[in-house]
């Protein structure tokens, strides 16, 4: 059994899981209130190939991030056992800078690619550098994800 373990300001989650044949499998603690959060999956090991967690900022607006595109981590499940996911809900931003040239990288979990939406559309992102006196030497979109 699978029992995710969410981090605060979170109030939901997904989870995709590749297992040892190669199948993917969705996991889905989507409702809010939901007593019973364990999942039934196969013994044996599994791959955290993406995840989606879901929070709400003070206004209430929903807010979600959707992460994958390599393995996570592995986790091996026993028969008759609880494992505990917890994901890191972190999104790490690295930025290079060569001359007036910006690369961004957004990134969840183990450098995973990572999207940010806000009430369900992802949310565009943009750079702006500056010089010595504040004015803009390049601007531009953010391409991430």
């Amino acid at each position: 059994m699978l029992v995710p373990v969410l981090a605060p300001g979170v109030y939901a989650c997904a989870a995709f899981l590749e297992d040892e044949h190669g199948l993917v499998r969705r996991l889905s603690w989507e409702s809010e209130g939901e007593r019973d959060r364990r999942r039934a999956l196969p013994a044996g090991k599994h791959k955290l190939v993406g995840y989606r967690l879901l929070a709400r900022d003070a206004a209430g607006v929903a807010w979600h991030v959707s992460a994958g595109g390599k393995t996570l981590r592995t986790l091996e499940l026993a028969a008759g056992e609880e494992t505990r996911l917890e994901i890191d809900p972190t999104i790490h931003v690295q930025r290079r800078l060569s001359g007036r040239s910006v690369s961004v990288a957004v990134q969840g979990e183990a450098a995973s690619g990572l999207s940010i939406y806000r009430d369900g559309k992802r949310i565009p992102l943009g750079y702006r550098l500056l010089g010595a006196q504040g004015e803009v030497l390049a601007e531009g979109p953010i391409t991430y994800g």
